[in-house]
Formats: C-alpha cells, structure tokens, sequence
C-alpha cells in the first residue's frame, strides 16, 4: 500500500508540481491507490478564502497535490484550480482523472480510457459543448466558435506521444499497473476497483448477438485458409518456412496482448483512445443528444464528461484521462465506475513516467533530500512554475456550430 510520510519528511511545499482534480469519491480513492507514498497534510497553511481540501502524495520523482471537487461541473473546477495555483504556485501540470461517458459509434467501450489530444478542425483535445446559449428550436449557439479550449502543451503532448509508443512496441502499460494494485498487501482496494469480473458491456452484447457470428465466420474461414497456403509452401519450399512462421506468430501474440494494455488471468485489456473530450456542467443521459453532439464535433468525439475539464483547460497546461463507465445515455449507471476510475488513474501513473521533471524541480527535490531544506515550504517565497504569457492562441473552427438536443 502507499507509504505514508510523517510530518517531519514533508518536502517543501514549492516541489508540488503536478495536480490531479478528481470530481467524485470513487475516483479519488482510485488516485490515491496509486500513488507510492501518501503525505500527512494537516498543517498545510491555506488562505481562508481557499476552500480546497488538499491531500498530498509522491509518484517519484514527482510530488503531487490531490484534490476531489466538492460539486461536478465547470464552475466548481475553475474556482478550485484558481485556489489550487495561489496555494500552490509552483504546480506546473494539471492532470484531470475520473470517469465519462463514452461514444460508441466511434469505438469507444466500457472500460476503455480516453485521453484528450489535439484533433483536426483546430480542436485542441477539449470542446466545452454547453458553452453557448439556448436560441429557438432548442438549439444551443457554442461560443467561441465550436467551445475549444487550449491545448494540453508540448511537454504533457511529448509524454502522452512517448507512453503511446512504449504501449505499441511492448504492448504493456494500465493492465500491469492494475496487477500491481492487486498485489500490494494491506491496501483494502475493493476488487470492484482492479477487475471487471462480471460486468456487462450492453454494446458488447449486441455485437455478439447481432453480426459477431458473421465476424467469427470469417476469422474461421482466413485462418483455414492460411492454413491450407502455408502447409502447401512448406511441402514446396521444406521445413524452413516453419521459422518464419513461428517468428510472425510470436510478433502476433505480443500484439494481441495488448498494444495498449494486458490482458491475462481473464482481465479485460485496457485499450486506450485519444482524441477528443466534450466537458460541460451536465450529465448526458441520452443517446440521441450524444450523437448529436458528436455529429456536431464532425463524428470525432470519444467521450463526455462534466467532471470540470472545461473550466480548467485555459488556465493552466492540462490534460483529461477519462476512464469509461457508461455510454452517456438512458442505461448508465454505477456498475463501472470505479474500475473506470481505477484504469484512468493508473493511465495517469504510467503517463507520469515521461513527463520529466526541469532542471529547476530537480534542483529542489535534490535539495530536499539532502536535508537542506528544513521540511516546510515558503508558500510566499515560491514562485509560480506557470506564466499565462505562455500560453498559445486558441485556434477555433470557423463557423459558429448549432445543434438540437430533442
């Protein structure tokens, strides 16, 4: 289970800089199983006016400000990040983990995760769908030209670009962090939180009540056919050919075992989607309104949340890990929750392995270890890791998008 660190080894306030918002209990608790050491955090000086409940934590070398919003939406998240960077202004990353409503028709299934990234049309990985105004015929005008918000950054985009090359040449990453979580004594995970044991896909269902036989068909048929080919050119060319064989059915396996994910002792490999993230302040429990939004975001979208990611894309280098516990419409409920939560945050953890420190944080996590530091932090005296001169333009599409909810 994660160690927790007493009082006394309590690095310096101003080498926290990554945070994690998560908006609902069982994601908090998913984050914070993953994190390596747990720090104590009652003496923590916060303005009265800062209403954040902070918990603080370590996934080296990163150190780590935790916070679960009080209430969902955009306006929750921007009064909590704004609070966030004055407490702590050496925060660099904002990484918002939890749990959304996946769209089917764009491949997107239960238990999946999704990460925002930039997508053409000028998206740059977020779109806030309810920022506008309700006009006639029940139609809602975006501002901004279609709702998009900034860019995640080079450097969060660098590491998102280096963990998915890592996935695809060793075809590893979210299923070990999740057996890893299940191996570690004494931390009183719920099972519910690392399997999917039992759980129902309805999408899945209906694939495999519907056409999946016609799939399962063919990949019968190829296979005999491959068969019959390779055993008449290894009786043509000799046993040489079985080498190759054997060599491309290995690369085969180590695909199949997940390019993004794992999948062994009957867990579900974790396949990971990146592209676009529609936030907004409601919950989407209609299918129809859903694909309407994602015709209107020209059939890229890949989830939608209302856990704040709107509100906090412009004010500090961000991005959203979602894992998928329902498909936004009528049916969702609870059931997947929390191992949607528990596969985003360990996403979220293997993506923290490439976002490297500067020089400057690995400067002052050095003098922290040393002891130089006398283990309190001059929140006054730190200075802020993120200038908002920084920040690119945002580039929006052109035409003021409309679309119907009924």
């Amino acid at each position: 289970m994660p160690q927790n660190e007493s009082k006394e080894n309590l690095p310096p306030l101003h080498t926290y800089t990554i945070a994690y918002i998560t908006a609902l209990p069982k994601e908090q608790t998913a984050v914070l199983a993953t994190f390596d050491t747990i720090h104590h955090h009652q003496h923590i000086p916060t303005p009265a006016s800062d209403k954040n409940t902070y918990t603080l934590g370590s996934i080296p070398p990163h150190n780590i400000v935790l916070i679960c919003l009080p209430t969902m939406g955009t306006t929750s998240a921007a009064s909590a990040v704004t609070s966030l960077l004055h407490t702590f202004p050496s925060i660099k990353f904002v990484l918002l983990v939890g749990v959304a409503g996946g769209v089917p028709s764009n491949g997107v299934r239960l238990g999946d995760v999704v990460v925002s990234v930039p997508v053409s049309g000028g998206y740059g990985g977020v779109v806030g769908w309810d920022m506008g105004k309700l006009v006639a015929g029940g139609k809602i005008a975006m501002q901004h030209a279609g709702g998009s918000l900034n860019r995640p950054g080079s450097k969060l985009l660098g590491a998102v670009n280096r963990l998915r090359s890592e996935y695809e040449l060793f075809g590893v990453g979210v299923g070990w962090v999740l057996g890893d979580l299940e191996g570690r004594g004494g931390l009183g995970l719920g099972r519910e939180f690392t399997g999917c044991e039992g759980l129902k896909d309805p999408v899945v269902v209906r694939d495999r009540n519907g056409d999946g036989w016609r799939w399962w068909l063919r990949g019968v048929l190829g296979r005999m056919v491959w068969g019959i080919i390779g055993a008449v050119m290894v009786g043509v060319l000799g046993l040489g050919l079985g080498g190759v064989k054997i060599r491309v059915g290995e690369g085969r396996k180590k695909r199949a075992g997940g390019v993004i994910g794992e999948e062994k002792k009957g867990r579900k490999q974790v396949n990971v989607h990146y592209g676009l993230v529609a936030s907004g302040n409601w919950a989407v429990r209609d299918a129809k309104a859903r694909d309407a939004l994602n015709k209107r975001f020209g059939g890229q979208l890949l989830c939608i949340e209302n856990g704040g990611a709107a509100g906090v894309m412009n004010e500090i280098p961000s991005i959203v890990i979602r894992g998928i516990s329902d498909y936004a419409d009528a049916s969702a409920d609870e059931d997947w929750q929390a191992y949607a939560a528990t596969v985003a945050a360990a996403y979220a953890k293997e993506l923290l392995r490439f976002l490297h420190p500067c020089v400057n944080d690995m400067e002052m996590l050095s003098r922290s270890r040393a002891g130089v530091e006398n283990g309190r932090g001059d929140i006054g005296q730190a200075k802020s890791a993120f200038s908002r001169h920084e920040k690119g333009p945002v580039s929006y599409p052109g035409t003021p998008p409309e679309y119907s909810l009924q």
